[in-house]
């Protein structure tokens, strides 16, 4: 079986600093980063999450 591939930390660094700069909405793109890579949930648990839970109305 195939090992799953690892972000290492440049990698995570680096993601973080492109997203902190592009896109509509950086300070959003840069949370939902850290959450992926920072709580060592589950993808399917991570896929299940709605806008609602991590956005309010006035983002």
């Amino acid at each position: 079986m195939a090992k799953a591939p690892v972000v290492e930390e440049h990698d995570l660094r680096r993601m973080l600093k492109i997203a902190a700069v592009t896109g509509e909405s950086p300070l959003r793109d840069v949370a939902l980063l850290y959450v992926l890579y920072g709580t060592g949930a589950m993808l399917t648990k991570l896929a299940q999450l709605k806008v609602a839970d991590y956005l309010t109305e006035a983002s």
